[in-house]
């Protein structure tokens, strides 16, 4: 009688744990199956969707697991076989059952009647057109001022040479380029170019070296394109000071190179 009451209290101690393991088993296949109907339902609608955005109709994909099985009509078996190619990219399809059937319609091409080209049209003679010259109205004249005076903003003062000589510094070439580009775009004007020195020094020697730098830019000027014949240099040594040569801020500016231009 002792036994029979141990066994019982042994089976009812172990009923919920049996019955625990029972509903996770069967909570587990539940989980799977539902798993499985889901990637079935997915990869369903997405080989599907795929085949619709290749605009492709005639084809039906049927997933089972991850397989896939192709059944409807197409029009070729070049057809057949794209459709095949496209589905078994689309991940989590395992493998393709191509179950397309390939139709048996030929299409007939019909060819067009041909066009009939209507009779042409004569053209009227159109009558002569008299064009009349178009008025040439005379370009405004540049005044020599006003030459002058674009020569003037370019800053001429920046003309400098090495100390007692005629090299012109590459600063004052850079100078005399701009000036070439006006005298090429107002080939009506002719230019003097004047050299002027400070009062330091001997007079003679002064002149003959204003003489000299005047000479030396007419010669930079005519390798850069303009006529000689357009150009003359002339020195003045120190007889046309504008600056007050007893300080050396004057007499640098009293060391220049001006442009006299007139018209031709």
């Amino acid at each position: 009688m002792t036994d029979q009451r141990t066994n019982h209290c042994t089976f009812c101690m172990l009923m919920p744990f049996i019955l625990g393991i029972a509903g996770l088993t069967a909570l587990y296949w539940y989980a799977r199956d539902s798993k499985a109907e889901y990637i079935e339902n997915n990869l369903s609608i997405r080989s599907n969707q795929l085949l619709k955005d290749h605009q492709i109709g005639g084809a039906v994909v049927n997933v089972d697991g991850r397989d896939a099985t192709l059944t409807g009509i197409v029009v070729s078996v070049s057809r057949s076989q794209e459709i095949e190619q496209i589905v078994a990219t689309l991940p989590g399809i395992r493998l393709v059952d191509n179950q397309l059937r390939i139709s048996q319609t030929k299409i007939i091409e019909v060819a067009p009647e041909p066009e009939i080209a209507p009779e042409p049209v004569p053209k009227p003679t159109p009558e002569p057109q008299v064009v009349l010259a178009p008025e040439i109205k005379p370009e405004p004249e540049v005044l020599v001022e006003a030459v002058e005076e674009l020569l003037k903003t370019l800053d001429l003062s920046g003309i400098t040479f090495l100390f007692g000589s005629n090299e012109i510094t590459l600063q004052g070439k850079l100078i005399l380029d701009d000036v070439v580009n006006v005298l090429t775009e107002h080939t009506e004007f002719d230019a003097v170019i004047e050299g002027h020195t400070d009062n330091v020094g001997d007079d003679s020697l002064n002149f003959e070296l204003s003489q000299q730098r005047a000479q030396a830019v007419l010669n930079y000027i005519a390798a850069a394109g303009i006529q000689t014949e357009r150009l003359t240099a002339t020195g003045f040594g120190e007889t046309l000071p504008i600056a007050d040569n007893g300080s050396a801020k004057g007499r640098a500016l009293n060391r220049r190179i001006e442009f006299a231009v007139s018209r031709k």
